[in-house]
Formats: structure tokens, sequence, C-alpha cells
């Protein structure tokens, strides 16, 4: 088997559960994703990556 459908049956795997599951789970009532946070918290921690890895270069 090889790489492709090790992922495939863990993304179908994935989906039957979250069907199986989902009046459980409640996902319709969940609140819509604020987009602008995200993008926010996105940024902060790449610009953290990015100066760490900076910084380690500095050092070595």
């Amino acid at each position: 088997m090889n790489n492709i459908d090790e992922w495939g049956a863990l993304a179908e795997f994935l989906s039957n559960m979250i069907a199986k599951y989902s009046d459980v789970l409640e996902i319709d009532s969940m609140p819509d994703p604020d987009i602008n946070k995200i993008s926010t918290e996105k940024n902060a921690t790449t610009s953290k990556i990015s100066n760490n890895s900076i910084a380690t270069k500095e050092k070595a």
C-alpha cells in the first residue's frame, strides 16, 4: 500500500466518524470562525518562527 492510499484511508475514516457523530458533536451549531483573528494569530506565529530562525543562525 503506498502513502497516498494510507492517507486516503485515514481521510475516509475521519469523514465516516464525523458523519456518524455529527449529531452528538453539534457541528452545525458551532460558531463561524473569526477569520481576522485566525489570520492575526497565524501572522504572529510565523513572525516568532522567523525571528527564532534568524536568532539561531546568528548564534552559529
